[in-house]
């Protein structure tokens, strides 16, 4: 079974295989035990590797959440052809938030967050890393809100930079509570959310 799953790989691609299946041991880790109480040889016990073997590849669970943010920068892949895609601003805008909520609300990545979020506030190279992913997103989100006013939908005034950081925050924030609860949206919180959004943009 092994050799099949390895077969016809380079060394490079060997390497970043097994270093993809060891982060994400560790996130597994990180979510059932939370980051503090999770060892570096219970991750080499979940990704079945020796600790040997994974010292070889991470220096400790730092690093680890370092890969973490690799992993992060593809799910925010989704969000930004979001919002580079075609179509009117507020039709993205609203695809943009029920991505981003559902995304975040996921259990597992609800818990995975907290454990980063407390991490960062810790380690500046952790929040920087992750800080950069965020701000990808955001950026993009400015964009969209400055084509926005120059079709005259949203509001002249509005600082798009900010509004971006915000509005990422309060969807964020609404995800996070729904995961801690049941984890279930209504269609009437999506249509408040919705509401809430727009309410906020438009001119």
């Amino acid at each position: 079974m092994t050799e099949k799953k390895w077969f016809g790989l380079s060394r490079a691609e060997k390497t970043e295989k097994r270093r993809l299946e060891i982060i994400e041991a560790a996130a597994a880790c990180f979510i059932a035990k939370g980051f503090h109480q999770t060892s570096m040889r219970d991750i080499a016990s979940m990704a079945g590797v020796s600790l040997g073997n994974l010292y070889n590849h991470f220096d400790n669970k730092a690093d680890l959440i370092m890969g973490l943010a690799a992993l992060e920068e593809e799910d925010n892949q989704a969000l930004l052809m979001i919002l580079t895609g075609n179509g009117p601003v507020m039709d993205i805008i609203g695809a943009f938030s029920e991505a981003l909520v559902d995304l975040v609300r996921a259990p597992d990545n609800a818990a995975l967050t907290a454990e980063i979020f407390a991490e960062a506030m810790r380690n500046p190279d952790i929040h920087e890393i992750f800080d950069r992913n965020r701000k990808s997103v955001e950026k993009t989100l400015s964009d969209l809100l400055q084509r926005g006013q120059a079709e005259g939908i949203l509001d002249k005034l509005m600082d798009t930079g900010i509004t971006a950081a915000l509005l990422m925050d309060l969807l964020e924030g609404a995800a996070l509570r729904m995961a801690m609860q049941d984890n279930n949206i209504t269609d009437a919180e999506r249509r408040e959310i919705t509401r809430m959004v727009e309410k906020t943009l438009l001119a």
